[in-house]
């Protein structure tokens, strides 16, 4: 039940009253309590039914194979190369009620002593020796005192000048929870600026407009408005997509037009009561609205929201 309301925004934005009194939450509480029922009758069905059910679906069984382990060898102290040959017999641990369980190598394995002669750790140009500290079996930290490195990934785009107040930029990793673990900024007239965010119920990254004194910064050559994203300790996962889409509300058109037997009318004063297809409109009369902060962007969603005013009075 709980999973399936938090995956309403993913499929269903639109869907905002999550309360147990809207009807969509009680048909899915009837969803849940049918599904319910049904997964109780499969739990109680014997193993040979739900092998023979998954039969009819076409799923098969695997065959049986070996198990395989992996074995470690060490030479006594004092002997030299020793060779284990394919098929040497091995065997578990034999415990009081249980016997071993065999095995044999698939491979020829020579077995020697090997040691390391020497272990050098290089940082900020010079090389330290830890060596010494190795033979002794203990813990050696590598890499300590080596200055760090901040690490950020970029993104630049020009919607995030045209972020204004009530509209929102969502970022999407497909689910590997990089961006969750970043800490963002953006680029502005007076260097980097924190850029808050919130978590989306998905694991998506949601910005909220606007950026104030965003402007043009140059990486890598580029000039964009970037915004970065630095990790706050060790990423996780693996970006394989990454998506950023745009929502906002009560954008204006730049222009809007009509065209009325092919005269084309333009601008409309859309800040007055008007006639989108004239007094006396006819069949082909077309009504144009111009954007482009909402139609120019690839693969945009936009909705148009009309306001029906007073008819004109007739004398």
């Amino acid at each position: 039940m709980d999973e399936a309301i938090r995956l309403i925004p993913r499929y269903c934005p639109e869907w905002t009253n999550h309360n147990a009194s809207d009807p969509g939450i009680a048909l899915i509480e009837v969803f849940a309590a049918m599904v319910e029922g049904i997964l109780w009758r499969m739990n109680r069905l014997p193993e040979k039914a739900t092998l023979e059910y998954l039969r009819m679906l076409g799923h098969r069984r695997l065959p049986g194979r070996a198990a395989r382990a992996p074995v470690t060898f060490s030479p006594a102290e004092g002997a030299g190369p020793c060779l284990v040959p394919r098929g040497t017999l091995l065997s578990t641990r034999q415990e009081e009620r249980e016997r071993g369980v065999p095995f044999e190598t698939e491979r020829d394995l020579l077995v020697m002593e090997a040691r390391i002669v020497r272990c050098l750790s290089k940082g900020e140009g010079r090389f330290t020796d830890i060596g010494a500290s190795l033979e002794g079996g203990g813990e050696v930290p590598l890499f300590e005192g080596v200055r760090r490195v901040d690490r950020y990934l970029y993104l630049g785009d020009p919607r995030w000048r045209s972020l204004r107040a009530g509209e929102t930029l969502t970022l999407e990793d497909g689910g590997a929870g990089v961006i969750d673990g970043l800490s963002w900024e953006y680029g502005s007239d007076r260097g980097w600026r924190e850029l808050p965010s919130r978590p989306g119920p998905s694991g998506e990254r949601i910005f909220q407009g606007p950026l104030q004194g965003i402007s043009a910064t140059t990486v890598d050559g580029r000039s964009e408005a970037w915004v970065r994203g630095r990790p706050t300790g060790r990423p996780a996962g693996r970006l394989s997509r990454l998506r950023m889409r745009a929502r906002g509300t009560g954008l204006p058109p730049d222009v809007a037009a009509r065209d009325r037997d092919g005269t084309l009318e333009v601008p409309i004063d859309l800040s007055r009561p008007f006639l989108p297809f004239g007094p006396e409109p006819t069949v082909g009369s077309v009504f144009l609205l111009a954007s482009e902060a909402a139609l120019g962007r690839r693969d945009a969603h936009v909705q148009i929201s009309f306001e029906m005013g007073r008819p004109p009075s007739v004398d």
